[in-house]
């Protein structure tokens, strides 16, 4: 998983679906349409492509919704 669930009853997946980015291709990977709580490696993405799709759903999230998503995941060796 890439992000936290929050303490609320809302799940990530729930916050995702609201903003209707699952199935979206960001960069290289894919947010997949059933679980957009993971990523998907189209063809041959680089490490710096893993970095946008994240980014993408807390933007998208938290300008739709108002809610920060915290990620689960640390992101070792990127700036």
């Amino acid at each position: 998983c890439i992000f936290r669930n929050p303490p609320s009853e809302m799940s990530v997946g729930k916050f995702i679906d609201q903003c209707g980015i699952n199935g979206s291709i960001v960069g290289g990977p894919k947010i997949p349409a059933k679980n957009a709580h993971f990523m998907v490696n189209q063809e041959e993405s680089s490490p710096n492509d893993a970095l946008e799709p994240p980014q993408h759903v807390q933007q998208n999230v938290r300008q739709k919704t108002g809610y920060q998503l915290e990620p689960e995941v640390r992101m070792i060796g990127f700036r």
